[in-house]
């Protein structure tokens, strides 16, 4: 059950890459409040959300026409443009790849001009805090300048797929076209199909798959408090509130603040928050006492924020209250995991998720009554996007003793993969060797082999060799050499 009530309508503001000028967020906030909203809303596609009185709906372009502002009325037919997603909020507060930085999101965002129809996703494989494969086409950075991979995972079916070559920046915008084209009015869903149809239209600078995309297994990050940034002396602050309902006075403040003190952008998470990166140590007080004004808790724990619920959905947000007291009473640990709680069948983008089991409806507001089946991606890592099913039938009050026996689970496989890595680390410590090398040619001196040119035999060591021996190739002599690890097999 959602807390919007029946005679409101759904409000969703579109803020590309999840990217804000502090400007156009303060325009945002203002046109909430004429519509008579005191708190704003987060969804997971990095959009803002509110709502309006259904008998006021025509009033909204008044509100939104001098901003430009985009926004969609959930409950409106037809198809509903898509906001973009980005991992933007993540550079330089977490590890990114080589050639990826804010200029690389901001050239992608700018050059697709227009509103797509279905979800994209921009997302660098190093960072953690922006799921890689929950949009309908994820484009996903390679390790080569300025190529993505494109993993596609449409509308009405969960199975992911690889788009045949990697993806150029500047052609993303024209494929994004071609696909929703071939997709939404050819009714085309095949991967091959696909790529082969937009070869006819368009003349695209492909690239070969010459390896498999990887990405880390590092922990999920904390995304709240204020924190120092990678690069520099600049800090980084992330915004964070149980109940997804952010007072518009607070944002206000923090849009002027931004102003005052030269921030050009703000960015939003697909978990409900928002980060405010570059904020210089002289203005660090000011923010101290702008959180300190309003109230503001930033020290929620990994068992708060590493969550992702409906949106306002009020049945979730209780289970979860309860979960998390029972995590709390029994000092469970689960940092480095993610938990979802679905009401209704989405892709998840979890460690572990908590699906309402379709029965459970008939019972109404019995929460008692009421089940869940309990999956967990493979190895815990959501991006490998294939989840096994744990636990059906579980009764709202099991639910937290389940999730503590996947907590341990969990642990035991970390254990398990440094166990393993340790000894794949040692076995390969075995084949390393040391030689001589000549650092004037690079001729090896290998002890096992001697040197035959100059009757010197196997088995004998370099500090051995004789006080006349010379290289074998350039005849520089034994102080010349320096040694190094080499693999034997």
């Amino acid at each position: 059950m959602s807390i919007f009530s029946s005679n409101k309508s759904l409000v969703r503001v579109l803020a590309k890459g999840g990217i804000l000028t502090p400007g156009y967020f303060l325009n945002i906030t203002k046109a909430a409040k004429k519509l008579g909203n005191s708190t704003i809303y987060f969804g997971s596609r990095q959009d803002i959300l509110f709502d309006i009185d259904r008998r006021k709906i025509d009033s909204i372009d008044q509100a939104f026409k001098e901003s430009k502002i985009e926004y969609i009325v959930q409950d409106s037919p037809g198809v509903r443009n898509q906001n973009i997603v980005s991992s933007y909020v993540s550079v330089d507060i977490l590890p990114s790849t080589s050639w990826i930085n804010s200029g690389t999101y901001l050239y992608a965002l700018e050059n697709i001009d227009f509103t797509p129809r279905l979800r994209v996703n921009i997302v660098d494989p190093k960072q953690n805090l922006v799921p890689l494969f929950y949009g309908h086409l994820n484009f996903v950075a390679s390790k080569r300048d300025k190529y993505w991979y494109l993993y596609l995972r449409l509308p009405e079916t969960s199975e992911l797929t690889r788009w045949p070559v990697m993806v150029y920046s500047s052609d993303i915008p024209e494929l994004i076209k071609r696909i929703e084209d071939l997709f939404i009015i050819n009714k085309i869903s095949n991967t091959s199909e696909l790529f082969n149809k937009t070869k006819e239209t368009s003349d695209f600078q492909n690239a070969n798959i010459t390896e498999e995309l990887r990405f880390d297994d590092s922990f999920f990050p904390n995304y709240e408090g204020i924190h120092k940034m990678q690069n520099g002396n600049n800090y980084w602050a992330g915004f964070f509130w149980r109940n997804n309902a952010y007072d518009i006075s607070f944002i206000e403040e923090i849009c002027l603040l931004c102003l005052r003190t030269g921030i050009p952008k703000i960015s939003l998470t697909p978990w409900k928050s928002f980060l405010v990166k570059d904020i210089k140590e002289k203005d660090k007080l000011e923010w101290e006492r702008i959180i300190g004004h309003f109230g503001i808790n930033m020290h929620h724990s990994s068992f708060e924020l590493n969550w992702h619920l409906p949106l306002l959905n009020k049945r979730a947000l209780n289970l979860k209250r309860s979960i998390v007291k029972k995590f709390d009473q029994v000092d469970v640990r689960t940092f480095g995991m993610t938990f979802s709680i679905q009401t209704k069948k989405e892709i998840p983008f979890t460690s572990i998720c908590i699906q309402e089991s379709p029965s459970s409806k008939w019972f109404g507001p019995l929460e008692a009554f009421k089940t869940y089946t309990i999956s967990h991606a493979e190895n815990f890592n959501p991006n490998n996007s294939k989840y096994n099913i744990y636990a059906e039938g579980v009764l709202g009050s099991r639910v937290p003793q389940i999730l503590i026996e996947l907590t341990k689970i969990y642990y035991s496989q970390l254990n398990a993969i440094a166990e393993d890595k340790s000894k794949k680390e040692f076995k390969n410590k075995e084949k390393l060797k040391s030689v001589y090398f000549c650092k004037s040619c690079l001729t090896v001196y290998d002890d096992a082999v001697g040197d035959p040119t100059k009757n010197i035999k196997p088995g004998v060591a370099f500090a051995s060799l004789p006080k006349d021996y010379t290289c074998q190739t350039c005849d520089a002599s034994t102080e010349n050499f320096s040694t190094k690890e080499i693999q034997v097999n």
